[in-house]
Formats: C-alpha cells, structure tokens, sequence
C-alpha cells in the first residue's frame, strides 16, 4: 500500500493549479508517512460506501419506485450502525452476506429493465443472425 499511495499522490500532483495541495492532503504532507496510510484508506473506504449507496438506491428505486429508495436508506442506516459495534470478523461476514445479497438484488433489477434497453439496428441484426 505504500506504492499505491506514492503512485497516487503522484498522480494527484499532476493535476494542474490544485494538484500540490491536494497531494500534501492525501500524503499528510510532502513525503509518505505514518498519517499517508491511514488517510488513504480512509478515503478510499468512503468513497467506495457512498458509491454503493448511490448504486443501491438507484436499483432499489427501480425495483419498488414507491418504497425502494426508502427502504434502502434505512438498511443502511440501521446496517451501519449495527456493524459499527460489531467484532470486526462477525462484521466481515455478514458484509460478505451482505454483499452478495446486494450483488443479487442489483442484477435482479438489471434482469427487469432488460427490455427498456434500445439497441442501435448493427447490434439487432448481429443478435438476430445468431
């Protein structure tokens, strides 16, 4: 994890005008050290839950439009509260559970809006040839 911190803290500072600050704020300052690691998760760690959050919603508003995004919500209130408390082995499990449950009712609701895809005429005629 130290390189993937460098080569991002490098890649940070190639942006131009912000790239410096925002390289000393993910590095905790100019070079790596015992603060960069710690950061770095944690940045990475919210930006992930935020995403499957958004990815959730959006798919649990597709499945149920009326509740969905509510029900949702409240899962992952009351799941982050819950797992907040929890030994971190027990936490790590039922997050995998979790997960695939996730994973599951995110291809559920791909398979339903199957048919409100509009394909281009090159990919109907390519599916119907086969």
């Amino acid at each position: 994890s130290y390189w993937g911190a460098t080569v991002g803290g490098n890649i940070m500072d190639t942006v131009p005008i912000v790239g410096g600050p925002l390289k000393q704020m993910l590095l905790a300052g100019e070079i790596y050290n015992e603060q960069t690691l710690p950061r770095f998760y944690i940045i990475t760690g919210y930006t992930t839950i935020i995403s499957y959050l958004c990815i959730g919603m959006k798919c649990a508003r597709y499945l149920a439009p009326k509740f969905g995004e509510r029900i949702y919500l409240l899962y992952g209130a009351v799941a982050f509260i819950f797992f907040s408390f929890m030994p971190q082995g027990k936490a790590l499990l039922i997050m995998s559970i979790c997960g695939a449950a996730l994973l599951i009712l995110n291809l559920l609701g791909i398979f339903r809006l199957r048919d409100e895809i509009l394909y281009e005429e090159s990919e109907l005629a390519l599916q119907e040839s086969k």
